[in-house]
């Protein structure tokens, strides 16, 4: 009899949930949430009535009728210039983030004052606290696949079954 011990010709394949992930991935999925916020931060809907407020729109009580159906052509072209702007602004608000906005004014390379990039801060004698990424609350939990923090079971689930590395490939 020998003593060679027997070993399974299957492969051996880990489940998705168990599979942990390097800091790269962690960093890239990070990354893109971040951008994915601030985009639509830029495109948030108080920023368009803000925009919205610059147009002059006269409303009159209507006594001719020529000088209503002249009114109407007007605002219908009105309308449509609004329209088109609107669009183009639309098109440009949607590939805008910080990162870009950064890039684009030079911020990164100017040291003349304080801005968003050269600006740093003393280290907290306080420890860092860690919150939930679902309810907000502190959480005492990582998940060991994408290090994101929960407090509880049912956060968990949650956190497995729609947070957990999902993201879309830009």
């Amino acid at each position: 009899m020998s003593n060679k011990t027997r070993h399974s010709q299957r492969q051996k394949k880990i489940n998705q949930n168990l599979r942990q992930v390097d800091s790269d991935t962690r960093k890239y999925v990070l990354n893109s949430r971040i951008d994915e916020l601030e985009s639509d931060f830029y495109d948030s809907p108080n920023r368009l009535a803000e925009d919205s407020d610059n147009e002059d729109f006269e409303l009159g009580i209507e006594g001719d009728t020529k000088a209503s159906s002249d009114k109407k052509k007007k605002q219908k072209k009105l309308k449509k210039k609004i329209n088109k702007r609107m669009k183009k602004e639309t098109h440009l608000r949607k590939n805008f983030n910080l990162k870009k906005l950064i890039k684009e004014d030079d911020l990164d390379n100017k040291k003349e004052y304080t801005n968003f990039v050269n600006i740093r801060m003393n280290s907290t004698k306080y420890p860092t606290r860690s919150f939930c990424s679902i309810c907000g609350s502190l959480s005492r939990y990582t998940c060991p696949r994408c290090g994101e923090k929960y407090c509880g079971i049912r956060c968990h689930d949650l956190h497995k079954e729609v947070f957990c590395l999902k993201f879309e490939i830009m």
